[in-house]
């Protein structure tokens, strides 16, 4: 076999299949493959067909195709391809045998086998040939266990291999486990634009200084991190601890952007015994520092005197540069930027804390959002140091939404005409209506003010049902048959959703609820202005028909935040979700007020800026402030 040269390809002549150039009368035909044709008629340009060789039509000149047939089955075997004639031997070959595709499998090799010097984990070197597959074959998981497996080249004929072990394992191998704490954390925190830096330490307490044996540091935002899982390893600084000695976790949050302080939880590591514990946490988050620190019985010489929210414990925040059970010992910070804090020392390296746009071991290095990534005066930040797209995070305000705040939300205006003005009330938004029981789409909470009447609300998706909730009281604000978006609507006495037992009558109440269901119907038609009422645990709307439609409403569903990490001076706590809420309000106690209840009103009267306080909208510009705060 021979390659063909480039200037014979259409130089009229078969030069293929070891077809004689006499008896094929040296032509070609153009433009015809054998993956097409499986038979070329004796003496022309004529191609047939496989299919079509044996059809008993005479095709060819002299019967070529017919004559083939009758025979073809005892002509056509491998062992009589040499006895047959050129023409013959060629359409056997092309019909009988199949088309075989391109491989390697029987491609000489190139280089031929080598010989390289493999040092083994025993330190033993070994000549041997070594092949690509005898390579693969010394590379199975099980040489490190859990670690990762590296073969290298250090020079002419010197191959090493070793195996880069996870932090909870170490040896030659990975064969040993380290003795260490397996924690799992799970934060949440209302949505807010809030950037937390989480430090993780675990910490010796038997002496006054408190020695810091590893910890871990991470960045939390809450539109990434809410409510998932955060697996961390904290080794002890030895191996074969001091199993005598009392270890625990102290966990610390702070406000990367202005780099405040704002809480810290306590966990005790229970069987110190134990070469691995196991612990797990719920964090909830704060969006400031709520605990008092005037009655903290610790004397602090260069820190704070404050309390763990988990635990009746208190310790010593210490100010940047100092350590120690009472912050009396001075640590070496020069490693820090001047920008961030150090909170502690490990084997001689600095602890920074970095504020928000820098990052490293030091703080030294910057982090940078590009232009404009953020629309809508949006805010950008960053969540790790990768600097890619996911990398970056879009603080939106209240009209806008989506990962870069491109989304425009619809919005609600709801006045409130001759109703008492509440302290708060909640806005139910329904996107979809069953009488399965769906949840509302949206629930949002909204703070009341002094003489307010009217309030905006807005929601990421278009709407059919608004229900205002005030006290035990339900209005019906908005129902559509199609979903709307950007409506102005009201709520008065009128549109109060009446409880059942204020229009059936007694007797007909005290029924058990399956048989009164029935007379559902009564209330729409006495009333031709009823549009709505709700039982124990269904609310109906009265059809245009008069007919009532009734769908689950969850009565009992509290919106109570279960640690109440927000509020101040024995304020209520509440928030639309149970965890990862995007709205959340302090209900205060007499004398106190504040979005936090952090205010007392001193005296009898209040200022102009008290009145105008609750009046101030957050992540909004001055255009869109209320009437009220304008003109003040």
């Amino acid at each position: 076999m021979k390659c063909l040269p480039v200037d014979q390809v259409s130089g009229g002549a078969v030069d293929c299949f070891r077809a004689p150039f006499a008896e094929f009368n040296k032509v070609i035909v153009p433009n015809i493959t054998f993956q097409m044709y499986t038979f070329r008629c004796w003496n022309d340009t004529k191609c047939i067909e496989d299919e079509n060789l044996c059809n008993a039509i005479e095709d060819c000149p002299m019967y070529a195709n017919e004559l083939f047939c009758p025979n073809r089955s005892q002509l056509c075997h491998d062992s009589d391809f040499g006895k047959l004639p050129n023409m013959q031997d060629i359409s056997c070959q092309v019909i009988n045998k199949p088309f075989t595709s391109f491989s390697l499998e029987n491609a000489l090799n190139y280089p031929s086998l080598y010989t390289i010097q493999t040092k083994f984990i025993e330190n033993q070197i070994h000549d041997e040939m070594i092949t690509s597959s005898s390579i693969k074959s010394i590379i199975p998981s099980e040489i490190c266990n859990s670690g990762l497996y590296v073969y290298h080249r250090l020079g002419v004929n010197n191959y090493s291999s070793l195996c880069f072990c996870p932090p909870n394992y170490y040896g030659d191998r990975c064969q040993y486990q380290n003795q260490r704490v397996s924690l799992t954390l799970t934060l949440a925190t209302v949505e807010q634009p809030i950037i937390y830096a989480i430090i993780v330490m675990l910490i010796e307490n038997d002496n006054d200084r408190q020695e810091i044996h590893s910890y871990h540091q991470f960045t939390y935002a809450s539109l990434k991190y809410c409510g998932k899982f955060v697996n961390l390893y904290l080794l002890y600084s030895k191996r074969g601890k001091n199993n005598s000695k009392n270890y625990s976790i102290r966990i610390d949050a702070f406000n990367k952007d202005s780099l405040t302080y704002l809480i810290s939880w306590h966990l005790t590591i229970p069987f110190v015994f134990l070469p691995v514990n196991r612990i797990s946490a719920f964090l909830t988050l704060p969006i400031s520092r709520t605990f008092n620190p005037k009655h903290c019985p610790l004397q602090c010489y260069k820190g704070t005197c404050m309390r763990y929210h988990n635990e009746e414990r208190f310790f010593c925040q210490c100010h940047s540069g100092w350590s120690g059970a009472q912050c009396n010992i001075p640590i070496d910070c020069n490693m820090c930027a001047p920008n961030s804090i150090c909170i502690g020392s490990i084997r001689n390296r600095s602890i920074c804390v970095c504020p928000h746009g820098k990052f490293g071991s030091f703080c030294r290095l910057q982090l940078v959002c590009p232009i404009g990534i953020c629309k809508n005066n949006g805010r950008c930040i960053m969540i790790d140091e990768r600097m890619i797209d996911e990398s970056y995070m879009c603080f939106c305000s209240e009209q806008f939404f989506g990962p870069r705040c491109g989304n425009v939300k619809h919005r609600i205006d709801i006045s409130l005409e001759n109703i008492e003005t509440p302290l708060y009330l909640l806005a139910y938004i329904y996107t979809m209506i069953s009488f399965e029981r769906v949840p509302p789409t949206f629930v949002i909470l909204r703070k009341m003010t002094m003489f307010q009447s009217n309030i905006t609300v807005y929601s990421q998706a278009q709407f059919r049902m608004v229900i205002v909730k005030i006290d035990n009281r339900y209005y019906l604000a908005v129902l559509r048959k199609l979903v709307s978006s950007n409506i102005v609507t009201s709520i008065s006495p009128t549109q109060r959703c009446i409880p059942i037992h204020e229009l059936l009558p007694t007797k007909l109440f005290l029924l058990p609820r399956i048989q009164r269901l029935k007379s559902y119907h009564i209330p729409c038609q006495r009333d031709s202005n009823l549009q709505c009422f709700v039982d124990e645990f269904y609310m109906c709307l009265c059809t245009e028909e008069r007919h009532s439609n009734c769908f689950p409403l969850e009565h009992q569903r509290t919106f109570a935040c279960e640690d109440n990490v927000y509020c101040e001076n024995g304020g209520t706590c509440l928030q639309d979700r149970r965890i990862c809420s995007k709205n959340i309000l302090c209900i205060c106690s007499d004398c106190f007020f504040g979005n936090r209840c952090q205010f007392y009103a001193k005296g009898i009267g209040l200022t102009l800026d008290d009145l105008l306080r609750y009046e101030i909208r957050p992540n909004n510009t001055l255009n869109d402030q209320s009437l009220l705060f304008g003109l003040s």
